[in-house]
């Protein structure tokens, strides 16, 4: 721009500068394009704007600035994607850490972010509960925690399943221990 002003100023003619200008417009109009698609944060506008600027012959450099803008939203899109594929999946390590990445990478559905912490929230806590009934090995708190940690969204089946055995194990034993006690009171005649 400036250097058109310079040349008009210098006397240079009209139609001598004519292509110039038309080359101006074209870049000026490109980068207001890109400009609006990297502050709406349109990804394919701003992918596509990019492209035909450089096209263009605008330098590298002045285009630096969207360009770094569109690996941040292609990143923000790519976490988006990922932290969704996620989710079903339920392993608290693998949600928090698409979570954090999603956070880092400013994905901005807030819905989908809270919903992704309410999920880990409960994982975790359906985590700790798993970890005390088997701690604790009491044949109604395990059975309460298997049906709380069977109930969708539910902890991964790897996790699910010890702690099923493990109410498996003390359901027999302690069937065994009642099926004994009476055999033991029926033969001493004392029921």
């Amino acid at each position: 721009r400036r250097a058109l002003r310079d040349a008009e100023a210098c006397g240079v003619k009209a139609p001598e500068l004519a292509e110039a200008k038309d080359v101006h417009r074209a870049w000026s109009a490109k980068m207001l394009e890109i400009d609006v698609a990297r502050a709406l944060s349109q990804h394919n506008n701003l992918t596509t704007a990019l492209s035909e600027a450089a096209g263009l012959g605008i330098n590298s450099q002045e285009l630096e600035h969207s360009t770094s803008a569109l690996d941040a939203l292609q990143s923000r899109l790519q976490a988006h994607a990922r932290l969704v594929e996620i989710m079903p999946r339920g392993v608290v390590e693998e949600l928090q850490r698409h979570l954090k990445h999603a956070c880092d990478s400013d994905v901005v559905d807030t819905a989908l972010l809270k919903e992704a912490r309410t999920l880990l929230d409960r994982l975790q806590h359906l985590r700790t509960r798993a970890r005390s009934a088997t701690e604790h090995m009491e044949l109604q708190l395990l059975h309460a925690t298997v049906s709380e940690i069977e109930t969708p969204p539910a902890l991964p089946i790897k996790e699910l399943n010890p702690v099923k055995a493990l109410l498996q194990q003390v359901q027999d034993r302690e069937g065994k221990d009642i099926v004994d006690g009476l055999e033991k009171a029926r033969d001493e005649g004392d029921f």
